[in-house]
């Protein structure tokens, strides 16, 4: 028989569980979770944005999600701070792969490129597909389209492509910067200009650019124009160029050393619609690689042959030369 005292009791430890239990929900519910020695931690998330529905997130050999149908993403929430091994997997395609430090009260977020095992590559023919494009002879910009060439510039040491705004930055004999297309050749600026320095890009941007310009032999700007691409025969660098605010969320600083490798690097190219991947001209193949080193870089062939060059991107296509014929490829 329960004596008062003892009922007491009861209700006394009832109402301290129902204390300690809504406490513990209430942490829960708020992200916390107990860590690895029983210290409670605020929990982080990693956020997947994929190219195709359907693909499987594996994280630590368990599958936690997959990717939606419409936004063909996938979001991982309340991890404990500490790294985990990221695989996205979907039949047919390449496994992406890549270790992801989760941090509290953050959602890390990946591109995760994912590529067809076999990417069928269509014959275009053996003789010069009309794309237009400019080349340097002579001093000389050209201008290329529909089988007819135009002389833009004249006197001219280096030029580069400005993809955003459909533009060449070029460099004359002098030294002086211009800016300009087919359309208008007498437009003339600086790199302040192209760059404006404010609080998120220090005054040394627009000079580091201008470093990099004329020291490299081999060099690209995104498509978004946020940053420049440089390469030698062995290794590919990065420098982020745009606003800091705007840098991918993985990307810690502006210069990056993106990739290094004993066989020679031919050609690069950015890959469209995916601006933390690049297109890379190796060997007898084309790549897709990651820009992101950190935590094992994904690098997957997308075409193999005897000795192909990249000639030129169209939309989402990458048209290639491997002698004798030209081919499209259609990129994920």
């Amino acid at each position: 028989m329960l004596t008062r005292q003892k009922r007491r009791i009861l209700f006394a430890i009832a109402c301290g569980g129902f204390v300690i239990l809504s406490i513990a929900t209430l942490f829960y519910s708020l992200g916390y979770r107990i860590g690895p020695r029983w210290q409670i931690q605020k929990t982080g998330g990693i956020f997947i944005s994929a190219n195709e529905s359907g693909a499987d997130v594996v994280i630590d050999g368990k599958k936690l999600k997959t990717t939606s149908l419409l936004t063909q993403t996938a979001l991982i929430k309340h991890l404990t701070p500490r790294t985990y091994e990221v695989r996205v997997l979907k039949e047919g395609d390449i496994p992406w792969q890549k270790f992801i430090t989760v941090t509290p009260e953050i959602v890390q977020a990946r591109d995760a490129l994912l590529v067809p095992a076999a990417l069928p590559a269509r014959a275009l023919g053996t003789t010069t597909p009309l794309y237009a494009n400019h080349t340097l002879k002579n001093g000389t910009i050209f201008f290329h389209q529909n089988g007819t060439s135009t002389p833009l510039y004249t006197g001219v040491k280096k030029f580069w492509n400005l993809p955003k705004s459909d533009a060449l930055l070029v460099l004359d004999k002098n030294g002086l910067l211009y800016r300009g297309n087919s359309r208008n050749i007498s437009a003339t600026t600086s790199l302040e200009a192209f760059i404006a320095p404010s609080e998120y890009i220090p005054s040394d941007v627009p000079k580091t650019l201008a470093s990099l310009l004329l020291s490299k032999n081999n060099i690209i700007l995104s498509d978004d124009e946020q940053r420049v691409i440089y390469w030698d025969d062995h290794t590919i660098g990065s420098y982020w160029i745009s606003d800091a605010r705007e840098m991918p969320q993985w990307q810690k600083t502006r210069a990056l050393g993106v990739f290094a490798i004993p066989a020679v690097i031919q050609s690069v190219a950015t890959y469209p619609g995916h601006g933390d991947y690049l297109v890379v001209e190796i060997g007898n193949g084309i790549w897709a690689l990651e820009i992101d080193a950190v935590g094992s870089q994904n690098f997957m062939p997308l075409y193999k042959g005897e000795n192909p060059h990249i000639v030129t991107k169209q939309g989402s296509s990458l048209i290639i030369f491997d002698d004798p014929r030209f081919y499209e490829l259609e990129l994920p």
